[in-house]
């Protein structure tokens, strides 16, 4: 199973092998450059746009979403009701 790290920062080393060990993620997927920038900048205007994109960019199983409070929210409400989100954080 893979996990999009769906926030403004990387996993600590002790995150990724809870997820692996205890939740059992395969893959933990970070974004790329681009899309690290653009979670960090979003907007009012723009998080809608940019979540949708991101979120149908990334072939994943779960969401591991911190960043934005109107995205985060956003993301959990579009992920797929059969989908696992962990580690949502508001802020």
């Amino acid at each position: 199973m893979k996990i999009l790290n769906l926030s403004n920062h990387k996993l600590t080393e002790k995150q990724i092998e809870e997820l692996k060990e205890r939740l059992k993620f395969t893959e933990i997927v970070e974004l790329d450059k681009e899309d690290k920038k653009i979670w960090n900048q979003l907007t009012i205007e723009n998080y809608k746009k940019e979540t949708k994109r991101i979120m149908e960019k990334y072939n994943v199983d779960s969401y591991h979403i911190s960043g934005f409070a109107p995205a985060v929210v956003y993301a959990a409400n579009e992920a797929d009701n059969n989908m696992k989100l962990f580690c949502i954080r508001l802020f």
